[in-house]
């Protein structure tokens, strides 16, 4: 809730221009009174009704007025929609023959309940509310916004406007208040993507018990022959009257690290193809969430910047970076890094994917997501190099063909334009039309 402040007011030399109102109408009212003539004294309480009244709604128009924008949810899925609600109140004895509000929207979100106006700034629109509210009155408006497309929204700031009901003096006064709506990328089923459903990145071994982490205490058992009389759970023992062994949790996991190239192009600079990479960080988000649910300890890290609403602190890194990690906290990590990624500022992936390799555990298996256009001979090298150390390497191509050739790396072609727009009509109920995707917002 935002209280509204004392707004901008007109300049000095517009309200001192509005004088001569009360010295003509004081003049004809003085006039009036030894003349006897009703009419001039009439014309001079206007003409001093007319002055009093517009600076009287000016002064007071926006004074004690709250205004409220609240989501339903700041976190959305993919397809979701959600609830705008916008309230004005009038907390003053002093009614409002009309008031405009002005708030700033994407406009990628489509808007229920209400329509858009385009402004000058590139990907806003306007939502404008024109009403009247009497004296301590209170009015809300509901809309519905569809997540049709990820990212992360700002919502506001906005402008409020009233003024006299004549319509002689308008005051106006900034909406400060911003809300952000963070819209998570959409995740498919991995066999939507051209993968098998069972091990579409080779058999993995079951995990052996190699090293085990004596502070993290997990059970006991009976003791077997061999166990080493340090690991005996003597209290244990002497309860069951039998000897008991302590189990420890494993510390040796699977790994599984996701490489997002950003890059749609060979080059840079040549711009990005929307529906490419929106199709790559859907992949990216589905086999994180495919390989969670598998029991993986789960990495990700990209060639591109992430969309920030604060100044960045020092030492801190816009990058995406994210160790690997299992749970429900680490999808939610994994997703939110997805869904703020911007196609701005991006390098190449090979220095990313060289420099990460020496934290990799052994035996991780290392995911590169990319279009195939923007394979580079460095990359596929560094591949090769990581294969015969001892990973699992795969590879998750969207768009054509690969330029180059990708030797005896396991890859995967995903599909292309019409893939991303098959999968998006499928998530949104829509037909499979080139729509626009996401809007990026650099705050």
């Amino acid at each position: 809730m935002a209280e509204v402040g004392e707004g901008t007011r007109l300049p000095d030399t517009s309200l001192l221009a509005r004088r001569p109102w009360y010295w003509l109408g004081l003049l004809c009212i003085i006039i009036s009174i030894p003349l006897h003539q009703g009419l001039i004294f009439v014309a001079g309480l206007l003409m001093l009704t007319v002055g009093f009244v517009p600076d009287l709604w000016y002064r007071f128009c926006l004074t004690g007025l709250t205004y409220t924008r609240r989501l339903s949810q700041t976190h959305a899925l993919f397809g979701e929609t959600i609830t705008l609600a916008i309230s004005v109140e009038n907390r003053k004895p002093l009614p409002l023959p009309w008031l405009e509000v002005e708030d700033e929207l994407p406009d990628a979100l489509p808007l229920q309940g209400g329509r858009l106006d385009p402004t000058y700034k590139p990907h806003r629109a306007l939502l404008v509310n024109t009403l009247s509210l009497w004296w301590y009155q209170r009015l809300t408006r509901r809309y519905t916004l569809h997540c049709t497309a990820r990212g992360l929204y700002v919502l506001g700031p906005g402008v409020m406007r009233s003024g006299d009901p004549f319509g002689f003096l308008v005051r106006e006064a900034p909406l400060a208040q911003e809300d952000t709506l963070l819209i998570y990328p959409p995740i498919v089923p991995i066999e939507r993507l051209g993968l098998p459903a069972r091990h579409p990145f080779g058999e993995r071994k079951a995990p052996r018990r190699l090293l085990e982490d004596p502070t993290r205490f997990a059970g006991t058992r009976e003791y077997v022959y061999g166990d080493s009389l340090r690991h005996i759970h003597w209290k244990a023992t002497a309860r069951t009257m039998r000897l008991q062994s302590k189990i420890y949790e494993p510390t040796t996991t699977h790994t599984l690290t996701l490489f997002l190239n950003v890059n749609t192009f060979p080059e840079a600079r040549m711009g990005f193809n929307p529906a490419l990479l929106e199709l790559v960080v859907t992949a990216a988000a589905s086999v994180a969430s495919w390989a969670i649910d598998q029991g993986y300890a789960v990495g990700l890290y990209a060639n591109a910047f992430q969309t920030r609403l604060r100044a960045l602190q020092p030492g801190e890194d816009m990058r995406i970076r994210l160790k690997p990690a299992t749970g429900h906290d680490q999808i939610a990590r994994l997703l939110e890094a997805l869904a703020r990624i911007v196609p701005y500022f991006v390098s190449p992936l090979e220095p990313l994917l060289t420099a990460e390799s020496y934290h990799l555990p052994f035996g991780a298996t290392v995911i590169v997501i990319s279009a195939a256009a923007a394979l580079e001979p460095a990359l596929l090298t560094s591949l090769q190099r990581l294969r015969s150390h001892g990973h699992a390497v795969a590879l998750l191509l969207a768009g054509d063909s690969a330029p180059i050739d990708t030797g005896d790396l396991l890859a995967y072609h995903i599909g292309g334009e019409e893939r991303w727009y098959e999968l998006r009509a499928e998530l949104l109920g829509e037909s499979a039309q080139p729509l626009p995707t996401a809007v990026f917002d650099l705050a």
